[in-house]
């Protein structure tokens, strides 16, 4: 059981408390969209349906069966997608999850690799930006995980607390937090994860100490 007032709760943000594959499909179709104001052929040849289908090989297709004589970048459709704001949700779980630690005061921080702009476009989609503090992003911080700054700048925040790290990625995710004895728990695949890596095998460091099936199976372990 862990207390609520002594725990700092940290977060990973993609496949943990939303799914990246929902941000990967809104992406495609804000660039296909915006492909449709360039040029309306590209979109009378390509259908966002045969993007998604081709959704690893999406700029790859694009840029090969876009007309000879109109020039689209490969840099002008990653900047959409990666500029673009998104259509997301959070997991069921962890909008629960959130909301019993919001109510009950918890101390909330988070953890996520990725470009700033992308990231906080994200988290303002879904409307949890403000939530964490400290938010450590790797393009912010120049310390991508598993590297251990943003783990340590929390332990600096919040002093003499325990730390609950939540995270999916074995690969990244947890050897750290576990390297520095916090609580470290892994919500599986749900099927549809953007890097299948929990299907990879680890050394037990790179393994979380609880694998969770679904993120309100923390609630309980705060109860007293």
């Amino acid at each position: 059981m862990h207390s609520l007032s002594d725990t700092v709760f940290v977060f990973d943000l993609d496949d943990t408390l939303y799914s990246e594959r929902s941000y990967e499909l809104s992406g495609i179709t804000a660039v296909w969209y915006k492909l449709s104001e360039i040029n309306p052929k590209i979109t009378k040849i390509i259908s966002l349906d045969l993007l998604f289908k081709n959704r690893e090989q999406w700029v790859d297709l694009i840029l090969q069966i876009e007309p000879k004589n109109f020039t689209i970048s490969r840099d002008l459709l990653l900047d959409n997608y990666r500029s673009h704001f998104p259509s997301i949700e959070l997991y069921e779980d962890s909008s629960q999850l959130l909301s019993f630690l919001v109510e009950n005061k918890a101390k909330l921080a988070m953890i996520t690799d990725g470009r700033s702009f992308s990231q906080r476009q994200k988290l303002k989609a879904l409307t949890i930006e403000h939530l964490f503090n400290p938010l450590q992003i790797s393009e912010e911080t120049g310390s991508p995980k598993p590297n251990s700054e943003s783990y340590l700048a929390i332990e600096s925040q919040y002093p003499n607390h325990q730390y609950l790290y939540v995270g999916d990625n074995p690969k990244k995710d947890f050897v750290t937090p576990n390297r520095l004895g916090w609580m470290t728990y892994g919500l599986k695949d749900k099927g549809n994860n953007i890097h299948p890596q929990q299907n990879d095998k680890v050394e037990q460091v790179y393994t979380p100490q609880v694998w969770l099936d679904t993120l309100i199976e923390i609630i309980p372990r705060l109860l007293p």
